[in-house]
């Protein structure tokens, strides 16, 4: 465990930030699939909000957040690099 802007993080914060992840990932799959994209990994932040002690997606969404692959195609790989 640890404090971070207030909030002491353990498990229950981890599994929050774990969720929240997971959610993200399933969301943005999901809106890449029609492009006919594979979405193959993602970058994000988390923060604590210092006024309400709650964790907070503390990052943007963006091409420099995620990989994906056309087609499924690595060779084709769309990011950041």
């Amino acid at each position: 465990k640890f404090c971070f802007a207030g909030l002491t993080i353990g498990q229950t914060e981890v599994d929050i930030m774990s969720r929240s992840t997971q959610a993200i990932f399933e969301i943005l799959e999901k809106a890449w699939q029609p492009q006919n994209c594979t979405l193959v990994d993602l970058k994000i932040e988390f923060g604590v909000n210092v006024l309400t002690k709650e964790i907070v997606l503390a990052d943007v969404i963006d091409n420099d957040s995620w990989r994906l692959w056309p087609a499924g195609d690595r060779s084709q790989q769309k990011d950041k690099q």
